[in-house]
């Protein structure tokens, strides 16, 4: 994968194996926020929306991938 989103899906899938969307999503988000706070975001507004802010944008990098570097399923999505 060729950005930081993509790798921390890769990481997590090879990590855990096959998640729910819903707990993929939540995962990479919340490391994603994690990241961010340790590069010094913490000073920022992103500290009043934690990792929710990330979730639209990985929701989105995770769907524009499918079928390329992973699949979902309907599994996945429930």
């Amino acid at each position: 994968p060729d950005t930081p989103i993509g790798r921390l899906v890769v990481a997590a899938l090879t990590e855990r194996g096959a998640l729910p969307l819903d707990a993929l999503v939540q995962r990479v988000a919340g490391e994603l926020y994690r990241e961010h706070c340790r590069n010094g975001a913490a000073i920022l507004d992103i500290g009043l929306f934690g990792s929710k802010l990330f979730v639209n944008d990985v929701l989105a990098e995770i769907e524009a991938r499918d079928g390329s570097l992973w699949r979902i399923t309907s599994e996945a999505r429930s």
